[in-house]
């Protein structure tokens, strides 16, 4: 613990770039960074349109749409950049209705589209807001800061 602490202490005098290079250095080896990404270029029609299918499926059959959007999202990240499937993935999830009618949405199918916006748009207006919970105030990057120093001595 004293040698980490007197590392801590130097780097006091440094940046915070430095700082945070060094608290990485520390937590690193926690599960959340262990995902090695497996993803390089994994743009594929093919997988777009079978993930896309798929949550279409769960969608309409088991009605589970967090399934459903879970496989949407992967229709998405695999779909080529431009692509009809990519704007169709980005409509099915609906809160992504302008996204899709920028992304080469298919022209026969917009109408069909803005109707399903305007129909999201009234239930949304009916809908009485409640929150949840109270407005979190910000954290400012120097509290941040503070809190990582302080975790670096634990």
């Amino acid at each position: 613990m004293k040698k980490k602490i007197s590392k801590l202490e130097k780097f006091k005098k440094r940046n915070d770039h430095e700082f945070m290079d060094y608290v990485y250095k520390l937590i690193k080896h926690l599960p959340i960074f262990q995902v090695e990404p497996k993803l390089k270029n994994t743009k594929c029609e093919e997988k777009s349109l079978k993930y896309r299918k798929e949550g279409n499926e769960i969608f309409i059959r088991r009605k589970d749409n967090f399934e459903a959007l879970c496989l949407y999202t992967r229709s998405i990240m695999a779909a080529q950049n431009n692509s009809e499937n990519l704007s169709i993935a980005y409509a099915n999830r609906s809160a992504d209705i302008k996204r899709a009618l920028e992304s080469n949405y298919p022209k026969n199918l917009q109408e069909k589209l803005i109707r399903r916006k305007q129909k999201a748009e009234e239930l949304r207006s009916s809908q009485k807001i409640q929150p949840y919970h109270d407005i979190l105030p910000e954290i400012p990057n120097k509290n941040l800061l503070q809190f990582l120093r302080i975790l670096a001595q634990i």
